[in-house]
């Protein structure tokens, strides 16, 4: 709560000797910056979430090669935590530190799950840990993973570029009338002036404003997709 209340308190010593006017000032103040500094990192962490699941196709791949050069799993995280940039970099980094520590690697990139919640990160690190207790050849799981992640973003774009496709046309249909408006008003000004200047013409333009404000919702429904294959990490989901 001190933090919430020096912004009110600057907003009112910024208003002084105002104090009527220093109230709302302090409740915006306090508004913007409990909310504004959130919603940056939320921004950054699906950032970094997003640019890690890129990464993550290369990373398999040289995991999956090191590991068929006769490297073990520590070696080849090692190997990916020096040769691919961040973030990925930075998280295998951590899973060998918290390793050295003397956590299992399994717990490691469970923690590293946490951290970066994707459906892809969560099959790596359940792939690590059945592979490590029943055995099994991790190179050809990790190819198998690759192959899954690359069909996934293959979905993800073509869903992304139906999703702009739709947003952009249910942007013209939604702007026609207004331009087709302006264009005969152009031409014949007399005509159009009284669907603004009379009261029947005030209705009929708020129904059509409110027809097109149901039309862009049906429309903003039916592409809606993108909430559930899209989204970085899952939030929406």
């Amino acid at each position: 709560y001190g933090y919430y209340a020096f912004w009110f308190l600057l907003g009112m010593v910024l208003a002084l000797p105002h104090i009527l006017i220093g109230l709302p000032i302090g409740c915006v103040l306090v508004f913007i910056f409990s909310k504004v500094p959130y919603a940056f990192t939320r921004a950054y962490h699906k950032q970094r979430i997003a640019r890690f699941g890129m990464q993550m196709v290369d990373a398999l791949t040289l995991m999956a090669n090191g590991l068929r050069s006769g490297l073990n799993i520590s070696q080849v995280i090692d190997l990916v935590s020096q040769e691919m940039p961040n973030p990925i970099s930075q998280e295998f980094k951590l899973i060998l530190s918290e390793t050295q520590l003397g956590t299992s690697i399994e717990e490691a990139f469970s923690h590293m799950s946490k951290r970066i919640p994707t459906e892809d990160v969560e099959m790596l690190g359940t792939a690590i840990n059945i592979l490590r207790e029943t055995g099994g050849n991790l190179a050809e799981t990790f190819d198998t993973i690759v192959h899954t992640i690359r069909e996934r973003i293959k979905i993800k774009n073509k869903i992304s570029a139906l999703v702009t496709q739709g947003i952009v046309q249910g942007a013209i249909i939604m702007m026609l009338p207004f331009g087709l408006a302006i264009m005969l008003y152009m031409v014949d000004p007399a005509q159009v002036e009284p669907m603004i200047t009379t009261p029947l013409g005030l209705v009929m333009v708020g129904a059509m404003i409110f027809l097109q404000i149901l039309g862009g919702l049906a429309i903003w429904k039916i592409i809606d997709v993108k909430q559930y294959y899209i989204s970085v990490g899952g939030d929406e989901a």
